[in-house]
């Protein structure tokens, strides 16, 4: 027998058996799944694999694409470029702008790897990374800190990291680093991509992260923002010094053939380096990508042909106080979302936040592929009774909205604290309460036809 189920057909809750296999080998296996009254699916006593499996599904697949993060173990030093040949410092306090421009010109020009010693490189306008880089951090201890009033323009967002200008094409790696903001950056973009690469051989970004408050040196720690859920948020008495980021990362329409792993993008819900090590919850504001951001979490919009893996989110735990349209109003060009203030929403009212930022949304998009979503709502107003199990309430009302996409699949969609799992065209099409699935509410399967 290969995989056993404990659950049957009538246990409940009905969600808490989804199972979805694929691209499973079995050799001289009689049953490939069974459970306690039956057999589900069939083994061989030869071998054989499952193209696609799942409780009425049978299908065939096309491959993903994959590839390992470079490790450089056989290129010779002389072959490396370190950041700190050119003048950079680390010190998290000399502005390393110009010496880091003119290492990547080098590296460029040298055809060299360029490597980022550990160390804390303030930057106070966006540096670019030009096509044909290859770029490695230090041991994920490499953080680029942006700095000062050329960031903090919500009316005009700048990048920290510019990778490729608009129409530049050629490949890219780049692994192992951190993107962060010190203070108040309103405008702060930390990665724009551009690049456009050809399919046959995709650009790579591994272990690269996004990181906004929550450590030293930042001035974003639970000193300067510790949580207020006592007191109402308004714009007028919002603290703007709180705002760190615009963007965690925008891929814009100029890009192709672009392969991330592992990337996590994060606004820190609490202090890590709190001196007295409480772990300390704190409020930071940042609007776009990819956790705890304040409109939405993943956004995809007029874009095809989308793999994501392993995908997870939590809405800011502070919402809906203040709610999404909270300090950061709706662009346009962005395709943001538009909430409606409601002042009255969310669980303290006995009712779940209709104005909390987005989980995923898909905008006039298609051939778009999700394996393991995950989009989570733990909070309201830091109280956390929303998402208990039982909870008739829920956090928020909606977390995942298609809106103009076809030909979308997604496998094994995990919700919790939420009321409606999935928002077609503007419909209600998923509620948890049908698909309760223990600790994770869940959908084994979610397709939209093409």
């Amino acid at each position: 027998m290969g995989i056993f189920i404990a659950r049957t057909d009538s246990s409940e809750p009905a969600a808490a058996g989804s199972l979805y296999l694929e691209n499973l080998k079995l050799n001289n296996v009689d049953v490939a799944v069974a459970g306690p009254q039956s057999t589900y699916l069939n083994g061989t006593a030869g071998s054989t694999t499952i193209t696609a499996w799942a409780d009425e599904l049978l299908e065939a697949t096309v491959k993903y694409y994959t590839r390992s993060k470079p490790q450089y173990d056989s290129v010779p030093l002389s072959s490396i470029l370190s950041v700190r040949d050119l003048g950079a410092t680390g010190d998290g306090l000399t502005d390393d702008t110009t010496a880091f421009n003119a290492t990547f010109t080098r590296a460029q020009i040298e055809s060299k790897i360029l490597f980022f010693d550990t160390g804390y490189y303030k930057i106070t306008s966006t540096i670019r990374i030009p096509p044909g880089s290859r770029i490695v951090g230090e041991a994920l201890a490499s953080v680029i800190l942006s700095s000062g009033a050329y960031f903090n323009s919500m009316a005009n967002p700048m990048p920290v990291v510019q990778v490729g200008r608009p129409g530049e094409q050629d490949t890219l790696e780049w692994s192992d680093m951190l993107v962060s903001t010190q203070g108040q950056q309103q405008g702060a973009v930390l990665i724009e991509y551009n690049l456009n690469t050809p399919d046959s051989a995709p650009s790579g970004v591994w272990d690269v992260h996004t990181r906004i408050g929550g450590f030293a040196g930042l001035n974003l720690q639970t000193a300067q923002y510790d949580k207020t859920p006592d007191m109402v948020i308004t714009l007028e008495n919002l603290k703007q010094e709180c705002i760190a980021a615009y963007m965690a990362m925008h891929v814009t329409k100029f890009a192709t053939g672009l392969y991330m792993e592992n990337n996590w993008l994060w606004t820190a819900d609490d202090d890590l380096d709190d001196a007295r090590n409480l772990n300390t919850q704190l409020t930071i504001y940042a609007d776009r990508a990819v956790e705890h951001r304040t409109l939405y979490q993943h956004q995809f919009t007029s874009t095809h042909t989308i793999f994501t893996g392993q995908v997870q989110t939590e809405t800011a735990y502070h919402q809906p106080n203040p709610d999404a349209t909270i300090p950061f109003p709706a662009n346009p060009a962005l395709n943001d979302p538009v909430f409606a203030p409601n002042a009255s929403s969310g669980s303290a009212n006995g009712t779940a936040s209709a104005t909390s930022g987005w989980g995923l949304r898909t905008v006039r998009s298609h051939h778009v592929v999700g394996y393991g979503v995950g989009l989570y709502s733990f909070f309201d107003n830091y109280r956390t009774e929303c998402s208990k199990a039982g909870s008739s309430a829920g956090c928020q009302e909606r977390v995942l909205g298609m809106e103009g996409s076809w030909d979308v699949g997604l496998y094994n969609l995990n919700a919790v604290g939420v009321v409606s799992m999935a928002t077609l065209d503007g419909v209600d099409s998923a509620r948890s309460e049908n698909n309760d699935g223990t600790f994770v509410d869940t959908v084994n399967l979610l397709r939209i036809g093409g």
